[in-house]
C-alpha cells in the first residue's frame, strides 16, 4: 500500500514537472478561462518573436558565411603561393643537393689524392726520418754535455773566486803588514 503511494506520488510529480517545461517552452500563460481569440492573438505573437530572432539570425549567419568565404578564398590564395614557395623551394633543395653530392665526391677524391702523397711521403721520407731522429737523439745528447760543461764551468768559477777573495784578503793584510813595518 505505502509503495502504491509513493508510485503515484512521483507519477503526480513528473507529470507536474511536465507541465510546467510544457508552459516554459510556449512561453505563454494560458489558462482554460481565456477566450480563444485571445490564445491566437498570444500566438501569433509569439510567432512574429521567434520569426524576427530567427531572420536576425539567418542574416548574422550569412554575414558570418561571407566573412568565412572571404578567410576561405584568402587561405586559399595563401595555399597556392606556400605551394608554389615550397614547389621553389624544392628545386632549390634538389640543386643544393646535386651540388652537395658532387662537391663531397671532389672532396674524396681530393682526400684519396693526399692519403696517396703521405704515404708516399712516409715510405720516401723515412729514412730522412730516421735520421732526423738521429740527429735529434744526438743534438740532446750534446746539449746534456753542454749543460755538464757549463756546470762544471761554474763550479771552478766559483772556486776561483773564493781563491780571488783569499788572495784580496792575503794582499790587504801583507799590505797592511808593510805599512806598519814601515
Amino acid at each position: 500500500m505505502q509503495q502504491q503511494v509513493m508510485l503515484l506520488e512521483q507519477e503526480n510529480k513528473l507529470l507536474q514537472n511536465k507541465e510546467g517545461e510544457r508552459e516554459a517552452l510556449m512561453g505563454l500563460e494560458l489558462s482554460d478561462g481565456q477566450p480563444l481569440n485571445e490564445h491566437m492573438v498570444q500566438l501569433k505573437l509569439k510567432y512574429e518573436k521567434c520569426k524576427r530572432d530567427l531572420e536576425a539570425r539567418i542574416a548574422l549567419l550569412k554575414n558570418t558565411e561571407q566573412e568565412n568565404i572571404s578567410s576561405i578564398n584568402g587561405l586559399k590564395l595563401d595555399n597556392n603561393k606556400l605551394t608554389e614557395n615550397i614547389e621553389q623551394l624544392t628545386t632549390k633543395i634538389d640543386r643544393t643537393r646535386k651540388k652537395m653530392n658532387e662537391d663531397d665526391l671532389g672532396f674524396r677524391e681530393r682526400k684519396d689524392e693526399i692519403d696517396n702523397e703521405i704515404e708516399r711521403c712516409k715510405k720516401t721520407n723515412k729514412q730522412a726520418f730516421t735520421d732526423l731522429m738521429d740527429a735529434r737523439s744526438d743534438i740532446n745528447d750534446n746539449l746534456n754535455k753542454k749543460r755538464e760543461i757549463e756546470r762544471k764551468i761554474e763550479d771552478e768559477n766559483k772556486k776561483f773566486k773564493m781563491i780571488e777573495e783569499e788572495l784580496v784578503k792575503k794582499i790587504t793584510d801583507l799590505n797592511k803588514k808593510i805599512a806598519e813595518a814601515k
